[in-house]
This record gives structure tokens, sequence and C-alpha cells, in this order.
């Protein structure tokens, strides 16, 4: 599994990508798949996070239907719950479960691609926040073996960039304002 950082202003939107790959496939019959962020700075946006897998790019409340449906058709269920319990107070949450009874799975096969969509408040200072894919995510396939998270999408960063030039542009910006200067100073004289 693989992962990215992001970075942007407050008011922006920006994307926390994953790919995994299932490789040759399994059938699964639990996932549990939780994002942890600062709730202070963060807003999570399951509408506009995309998810490509089955061979077509779906919204992740589009794909959460889907795996309700079938989940629902095999004797189980899926819930979704944009404020899970049990964070620390400065956190926000997003959790899906789905299970079936155990006798019949959904192939998984093939890469996963995830992008999950972040709104930085208007309020949110500069500075490094810690998204996480924790440990609560687990997968099981119908032989009851279950796969994990890597512990390195438990430390994931969204960096919010001060909208106050960095002193490096802000020296690119001087040569400019002088020529402004110097064009002004001319039609005067």
């Amino acid at each position: 599994m693989q992962g990215s950082n992001a970075s942007g202003r407050a008011g922006e939107q920006v994307f926390i990508e994953l790919t995994y790959d299932y490789g040759d496939g399994f059938e699964i019959m639990v996932e549990d798949f939780v994002i942890e962020y600062s709730k202070l700075v963060l807003n999570f946006l399951p509408d506009a996070s995309t998810i490509d897998t089955f061979g077509s790019q779906q919204s992740l409340t589009d794909y959460a239907q889907l795996l309700k449906s079938f989940a629902q058709g095999n004797g189980g269920n899926m819930l979704e719950n944009p404020t899970p319990a049990g964070l620390a107070a400065d956190l926000g949450g997003y959790r899906m479960s789905f299970f079936t009874d155990g006798r019949a799975g959904q192939m998984r096969r093939g890469q996963v691609h995830l992008r999950a969509a972040f709104e930085i408040k208007a309020d949110a200072a500069p500075g490094d926040y810690r998204i996480s894919f924790g440990g609560d995510n687990v997968l099981a396939d119908i032989n009851e073996s279950e796969y994990t998270y890597p512990a390195a999408l438990q430390d994931m960063r969204i960096t919010v960039l001060s909208a106050v030039p960095e002193p490096a542009m802000a020296l690119l910006l001087l040569p400019g304002l002088a020529l402004v200067g110097w064009q002004v100073k001319r039609r005067r004289s």
C-alpha cells in the first residue's frame, strides 16, 4: 500500500491518496475502514472523496451504498458513521464497516485507488496535521485471514501553508516592485 501527503492553504480542498494492490484477489467478508484527522483544522468530505475499484471510479458515498447492497443481500450489513465514538476531543473521524454472514464474500482483485478529500478550515493555522488510517482498519476474507493497513498510513500529513509569501517568494517580488516604481517615476519626469 502506498500513500501520499498533501498541502494547501486555508479554505482549500486537498486530497490524501492511497493505492492498495489486492493482487490475485480474495473474497472479503469484513472490512472496517477508519480515518482520523484534526477536526479543529480539517473537514473530511466523503462525497468529494473517490475510490477506483471494480474497474470504475465512484464517490466514497456511492461505494458505501454498493457495499451496503451487497452485504444486506448476503446476511450482513454496512454501517457508515461520520462521527465515530472513542476519539480524542480534537479528532474527527469517518468509519465504514462492512460484513457478510461469512458464506459469501465480495471479490477484491487488482489495484484500488482512494482519493480522500479534506477541506482546510478558513481559520486553520499553518503547520502539519496528522491523518491516520489507523490500526482499526482491517480486512478479513472468507478463510478468516486478516489483513491490516501498513503502519506508514498511521502518520500521514496535510500541511497547511501560510497565506503570507515565504521569504524566498518575497525576494522574487522585490525586483518586480522596483520595476513598477521605476516606471511610475519615469512617467512623472
